[in-house]
């Protein structure tokens, strides 16, 4: 812990005042998914125990081979043999114990159902590429000036942030430029790109995890 030094020296304060001092517990700390700097909401390499199943798993998934035994200890709740088993998994074959580890840690704070369909979830996006079954969807009207309709379609970058798939129209072409937005599966590079907005929705992806289904009205 970076508290350690903190709680003695409150322990001597206590002494100084003829207090008993009070019991420190400490625990290590826990490297966040970049495996190297500690877990912080700030470093953004942290897992929320309140967020969505799909998301615990996929960042579990993206540890480092590294850092996998460490977790393993302090994020996985195991005891006994069911520890050494997977501590033995993370040397022999780290792939397999880092799944282990994400549907345990979906398990621990959603259930087994939802560590299931996180996974499946995982297998869709990573091994079969393919879109999720579910995701957000978005229905903008063809007027909507963010989106510059012209021709039977819509610029891309403003796009993707009336979907939410970027904060600002130089973040989006940023994205695009650096091969990060795909729609409808294929990958676009054009910073100014444009997508047919007929009634037939379209699919946008940002990275790996972050789809959006837009619907065009008039």
């Amino acid at each position: 812990t970076d508290q350690k030094f903190n709680l003695l020296v409150g322990r001597t304060v206590q002494e100084r005042y003829g207090q008993e001092p009070q019991v420190c517990l400490i625990m290590p700390l826990l490297r966040g998914t970049d495996g190297e700097q500690k877990m912080s909401k700030s470093y953004g390499n942290y897992i929320g125990i309140t967020e969505p199943p799909e998301e615990m798993f996929g960042k579990t998934m993206s540890v480092p081979d590294a850092a996998l035994e460490e977790w393993i200890r302090l994020a996985g709740a195991w005891h006994g043999v069911e520890l050494e088993r997977a501590l033995e998994h993370a040397t022999t074959d780290p792939y397999r114990a880092k799944r282990a580890l994400g549907r345990r840690i979906v398990s621990l704070y959603h259930d087994e159902a939802a560590a299931d369909a996180a996974e499946a979830h995982f297998d869709r996006l990573f091994r079969e590429h393919a879109a999720p079954e579910e995701m957000p969807e978005v229905t903008l009207a063809r007027g909507d000036q963010r989106i510059r309709v012209q021709d039977g379609t819509a610029w891309l970058p403003g796009l993707l942030v009336a979907a939410g798939l970027a904060g600002s129209n130089s973040e989006a072409m940023r994205l695009i430029e650096q091969g990060a937005v795909s729609v409808d599966g294929t990958k676009v590079t054009d910073r100014n790109g444009r997508v047919p907005a007929s009634d037939v929705p379209v699919v946008l992806q940002r990275g790996k995890r972050n789809f959006a289904r837009v619907r065009f009205t008039d």
